[in-house]
């Protein structure tokens, strides 16, 4: 009978077929994310609703032959359209394999799930055939939705980034706007050590450019008039004026199709990995069950087929990786690279940046220093216009002050900064210095009889200083005072007993970073140190054989980001840092670091959980049919077994991790259109001693 229904069902799947080739084809997913617009949200919606169409249907008509041949066992001519219908799914599974195996030229892991289902239909188990389609289906279905719902606030995270761009005005001085503003035409101010936020050519300024992270080419390039920048590149030194060629929305939208394409190739990489792993079993299991025909029967060679459980791997462990992306998305964490998820599993070290990750983002203006005669309204007058087209902390801080003070606005000219030193610029035809002690020193600036003593004062209190000086001339200090986020503590305390070690990284003097070393209780600390200091540090120690996780959110910070393990950056952060991050604190709270080393921990746990869940049945059940003459229900028996364990494995992050409403940041002001955060209850689970080492 199973004969017949085979061909009925075969001659409806060619037919079906048929009409289906006729139909013009839509585009794929990856086409729609290519071509991604302010509407693409809808756009993904409705393709993974066209995705989700054709597997409910598929599903339906799995329910629908497991129903037929249940009944059938009353009626045995209803069973015969059931088998019918069996066929026809079998078919178009059959097909597809067959499709991967032409382009590919070797048989694939899905060629063994049409076997499964042949195996079962030739031996007459009919309900577990059906059974065994409506878990095929039911699973896939899971896996969109869950990817769904992972691109959905892929999205959501990439948009809600604020993204600025300075825009040169008639005036002089330049305009920060929002990067979905621009048009065309509209001419952007980028100084030293900024991201080129848009597309353009160059109209005026001279600048060195890194654009190693769209070429992959490391040497710098020079940028002069005519020649076309790209977004997402550095400029090095100097400055440009850059005439806009693609609109703001255009760039922002170029940028979320990025992070779209990352979480896209990142769950194509976890299923690859399991289908090379699945891909490696077919010729062993087909070469056992031709053993197994000849030295027991067929029925074992059937046994045998069934045996290979890799299916339920297939689906498990990448449905783990998109459930854990989606939870640690919920949380207010925006994870642009899954792979970091992975390897923080592997960190041994966390190296965190000092302004800005560790204390506020906006350090307090304790004291304001002043010499020559100078007033403290000048010296925040002129130290923030240095500043004006900066958007890095102590920039925001100094603008803020003179805004407060209501001073009116000091232009300067030439503005440039300069990574690891500070700015220089020009005011009334006299240099404008504004920076490190480093950079006083190297120019030469003249220190008052009372500097020494003030500098020791100031950093006896843990605070920092910022120098001004006109020409050769010293007119004020500026002493900055961090406050420690009121996250950190807990958190610290809570990745010591992790196991990690904990390292503090900062270009500021050595007395306040190690002031603040021993209050946080840090294993060590590295002070004055130059921004490429920071990643040859972090090379030296992954030489040695650490695991870095670098936190960090400046401009100086953008070395150090490319060269660690792990990246991490806070939302606020400058462009150039959130743009190399692997990982985005989208509420700047540091706390989300222990929910996020506990979930890459657990991460690793399920999915070898999963990879031992489908292979231990298998080999089990394998050596079972040539042993003890384990047969058909035996081996679907261990099917199920290694189902219902990636299915818990995949499952589980929603089960151990309880959503709980978490509060908006305090500074919520730099942050834009966020949709509602939520922070996880982490299940049940003292400092190390300093060794003040500072790196000189």
């Amino acid at each position: 009978m199973w004969v017949g229904a085979f061909a009925i069902g075969g001659v409806v799947f060619i037919l079906a077929d048929r009409l289906r080739r006729r139909r013009n084809r839509r585009p794929a997913l990856i086409t729609v994310l290519s071509t991604y617009d302010r509407s693409s949200d809808l756009a993904v919606k409705q393709t993974y609703l066209r995705l989700n169409r054709r597997t409910r249907r598929r599903l339906g008509l799995a329910i629908t032959a497991s129903g037929l041949v249940t009944v059938g066992f009353v009626v045995p001519p209803i069973n015969f359209l059931g088998v019918s219908l069996i066929s026809y799914l079998f078919l178009d599974l059959f097909s597809e394999s067959l499709l991967v195996a032409r382009d590919e030229g070797r048989l694939r892991a899905n060629f063994m799930e049409s076997l499964f289902v042949i195996a079962l239909i030739a031996t007459q188990y009919y309900i577990l055939a059906a059974t065994t389609l409506v878990s095929f289906n039911l699973g896939s279905l899971l896996l969109l939705g869950t990817q769904e719902r992972v691109f959905k606030r892929t999205i959501r995270n990439a948009l809600n980034i604020p993204r600025f761009a300075m825009l040169a005005s008639s005036s002089g001085q330049s305009l920060e706007i929002r990067l979905d503003q621009l048009e065309i035409g509209d001419v952007v101010v980028v100084n030293a050590g900024s991201t080129v936020p848009i597309d353009g050519r160059v109209v005026e300024g001279l600048a060195t450019v890194d654009q190693q992270a769209l070429t992959g080419e490391s040497r710098p390039v020079d940028k002069v008039v005519g020649d076309t920048v790209l977004a997402t590149t550095l400029v090095l030194s100097g400055s440009l004026h850059i005439e806009v060629e693609r609109t703001g929305e255009e760039t922002v939208a170029a940028q979320v199709v990025a992070a779209l394409a990352s979480t896209l190739d990142y769950r194509a990489l976890v299923a690859a990995r399991v289908d090379e792993f699945a891909d490696l079993t077919v010729l062993p299991t087909l070469g056992l069950a031709g053993i197994a025909l000849v030295a027991v029967g067929p029925l074992a060679a059937a046994a045998v087929i069934l045996s290979n459980h890799m299916n339920s791997m297939r689906l498990g462990i990448p449905l783990t990786a998109l459930n854990y992306l989606d939870l640690i998305g919920r949380s207010g964490v925006f994870v642009k690279d899954g792979r970091a998820l992975e390897l923080l599993a592997e960190v041994d070290v966390v190296i965190f940046d000092k302004t800005g990750t560790l204390t506020m983002e906006q350090p307090t203006i304790q004291h304001i220093h002043c010499f020559a005669e100078f007033s403290e309204d000048t010296v925040i007058a002129l130290a923030a216009a240095a500043e004006q087209e900066q958007q890095h902390p102590i920039a925001r801080a100094l603008k803020h002050e003179a805004a407060d003070r209501d001073l009116n606005a000091i232009i300067t000219a030439d503005n440039a900064y300069e990574v690891g030193y500070g700015i220089h610029a020009t005011w009334q035809d006299q240099p404008v210095l504004l920076g490190s002690e480093r950079l006083m020193q190297r120019e030469g600036v003249t220190f008052p009889a009372e500097h020494d003593a003030l500098q020791a004062e100031s950093y006896a209190r843990g605070s920092s200083l910022l120098y001004l000086a006109l020409g050769t001339q010293l007119i004020g200090i500026i002493e900055l005072r961090p406050t420690v986020r009121a996250d950190v503590t807990p958190t610290l305390d809570a990745l010591r007993r992790r196991g990690l070690r904990l390292y503090l990284l900062s270009g500021d003097h050595e007395t306040p970073t190690r002031y603040l070393a021993e209050q946080l209780g840090m294993d060590d600390y590295f002070a004055q140190v130059l921004p490429q200091d920071k990643a040859a540090m972090i090379e030296q120690l992954q030489a040695q054989g650490r695991r870095i996780c670098f936190v960090g959110d400046g401009i100086n910070d953008a070395i150090a980001l490319k060269a660690s393990d792990v990246s991490v950056s806070l939302q606020g952060a400058t462009s150039v840092a959130t743009d190399t991050a692997q990982i985005i604190l989208m509420d700047q709270q540091i706390k989300h670091l222990e929910t996020l080393f506990q979930m890459a921990q657990t991460y690793r746990l399920n999915t070898r959980f999963s990879f031992a869940g489908a292979t231990i049945p298998s080999l089990l059940n394998v050596a079972g049919v040539f042993l003890l003459e384990f047969g058909i229900l035996a081996a679907y028996g261990s099917w199920l077994v290694a189902n219902g364990i990636n299915g818990l494995s995949a499952l589980s992050p929603r089960l151990i991790y309880r959503p709980q409403r978490a509060r908006q940041p305090d500074n919520s002001a730099d942050t834009v259109g966020q949709a509602p955060i939520e922070a996880y209850a982490l299940p049940a689970g003292g400092a190390a001693p300093n060794s003040g080492g500072a790196a000189q």
